[in-house]
């Protein structure tokens, strides 16, 4: 499973990093003020400002009790957030999303065109989430180069993917499949494409769709 850390660098490892850390990582902030714990039991003692912290199931860790639980169901790393960080965390999270809805409609976009015997002039690999891909690169696979179609494979996907190309006198047909969070997580993302006399523009098209899968997966 993908490990969450809203904010890098704030996050305890395990219960004993906890132990160890905590008076300090969950203090050091210069306007920290513990409201609920600190001070005359009545009276304005100021605006409450202390660190919130989650562990990987969403569930908010106010005690050591909270903090066991996530040892004994293994929902570490906890991580913390502070008051004014919680909306650039956000700002940053729709802007991630939007821009993985963004390569979706792209790459459905070139899926579909494709499937017609087609390419689209005006799409880039960036935009398709292909990074470090040039079009030119797309369109040698979609041409029929394998060569061009193995290092569109080897830069989408990377080394946590495997690709097989099988055929018979009158067909073939190409498979991927992907583990974004490794081979252990048994997470996997697959694509195929059948092909009559173009393996690359299939290997295409099952790459595509298994860049699909993925996003719509998250």
């Amino acid at each position: 499973m993908e490990q969450l850390i809203g904010i890098k660098g704030q996050s305890f490892s395990s219960h004993a990093d906890w132990v160890n850390r905590a008076t300090e990582k969950l203090t050091r902030h210069p306007e920290y003020n513990n409201t609920e714990h600190n001070g005359p039991a009545s009276g304005w003692r100021g605006y409450h400002f202390t660190a919130m912290c989650f562990d990987q199931k969403g569930r908010r860790c106010r005690n050591g009790s909270d903090f066991d639980r996530a040892t004994k169901d293994g929902s570490y790393p906890i991580w913390w957030v502070w008051p004014d960080q919680i909306a650039a965390l956000i700002i940053e999270a729709k802007s991630v999303r939007s821009e993985k809805m963004k390569q979706l409609i792209a790459l459905k976009r070139l899926a579909e065109i494709v499937e017609d015997d087609g390419f689209p002039s005006d799409l880039t690999g960036p935009e398709m989430g292909f990074h470090d891909t040039s079009a030119a690169v797309i369109y040698d696979s979609f041409s029929g180069s394998m060569g061009a179609a193995l290092s569109l494979h080897q830069r989408a996907l990377g080394k946590m993917s495997q690709y097989s190309i099988v055929t018979d006198p009158t067909c073939g047909r190409v498979t991927v499949t992907f583990w974004p969070d490794g081979l252990s997580s048994g997470r996997g993302h697959s694509g195929a494409a059948w092909f009559d006399g173009n393996p690359a523009r299939a290997w295409l098209l099952a790459i595509v769709r298994a860049k699909i899968s993925v996003l719509e997966d998250e």
